[in-house]
């Protein structure tokens, strides 16, 4: 199936710069969000402590919630409204230290039973500190792997351009996810795992149609308009991937239930910044590395 016609000739590397701007100021925008908000970007996986989904029976709002934590003092805690279908779920946080006045401050807003905890999660600040570790570790053996892959598979300036386009879009799906108060949690992290497997799927197919352009360049042809050719051949198929791709996320998201909630909208996010960059981003870095060695 084609969506677009092969032979197009959108001028991608002359949009550049464009494209440069619109990434930075997204990335501005993830790093200052990540900057301010400081360890509350952590969920207690990294943190530790606890993490309760309470539904009250009564209609309740989180101003009421803050004001029972108020008065028993409690200055840890975090508050969370997450809205599924007509229920409103408030997701709670704090330190394992207050977990006895939480409780007892979530009763005394309408009694004992009326609220029910839907969830609960429980996780201590040595494991949270090795949970960060891990997961850091991960991140970064796997940008490794890649790179080492790829440098085989094509050559080092490939793999560069590659590496740099997965960090763009993991700094910028981290952002937006910190800009929108969604702290990283063991979800998150393999959500951002995905990405990057998606993200790198879609750049290997743009930087293989250049390899493949490149020995058939008969015209003296430059490497901007090789890849600019490339890119307009795989468009189609590019958008079509991703089309398909945030069907299915967007399904889960809207369907899944709070648990998956915020693993879908990481995903959601990575699939447009993954494809946006893979279009615009990993080309552009191709070239200008070309250009430099």
């Amino acid at each position: 199936m084609e969506l677009l016609n092969q032979n197009m000739n959108i001028d991608f590397v002359g949009k550049m710069k464009r494209g440069m701007i619109l990434s930075v100021f997204f990335l501005c925008v993830g790093v200052i969000s990540i900057f301010f908000r400081g360890e509350k970007n952590f969920g207690i996986d990294f943190t530790g402590g606890v993490m309760e989904q309470i539904a009250f029976f009564k209609p309740t709002t989180a101003q009421i919630l803050r004001d029972s934590f108020k008065k028993n003092d409690l200055k840890s805690v975090s508050l969370q409204e997450v809205h599924d279908g007509n229920k409103t779920i408030f997701m709670v946080r704090s330190s394992l230290e207050e977990i006895a006045s939480l409780r007892e401050a979530i009763k005394n807003i309408h009694g004992e039973d009326q609220f029910e905890v839907m969830r609960e999660e429980m996780v201590g600040p040595t494991v949270g500190k090795d949970l960060r570790r891990q997961g850091l570790y991960a991140l970064i053996f796997a940008l490794l792997g890649i790179l080492i892959y790829v440098s085989f598979r094509f050559e080092f300036k490939y793999a560069v351009g590659a590496i740099a386009a997965l960090f763009h879009d993991i700094l910028i799906t981290a952002g937006l996810l910190s800009f929108f108060q969604v702290e990283l949690s063991i979800q998150i992290l393999a959500a951002l795992l995905t990405i990057v497997g998606y993200s790198l799927n879609d750049t290997i197919v743009v930087f293989d149609r250049i390899r493949e352009t490149k020995k058939m360049n008969t015209k003296n042809q430059s490497f901007s308009e090789l890849i600019n050719i490339s890119i307009n051949q795989t468009l189609s198929r590019t958008i079509l991937t991703s089309i398909t791709t945030f069907i299915v996320v967007l399904m889960l998201f809207l369907f899944g239930g709070t648990v998956i909630h915020e693993f879908a909208l990481a995903l959601m996010i990575g699939v447009i910044v993954g494809t946006y960059s893979s279009v615009f981003v990993a080309g552009s870095l191709l070239r200008y590395w070309n250009e430099k060695s």
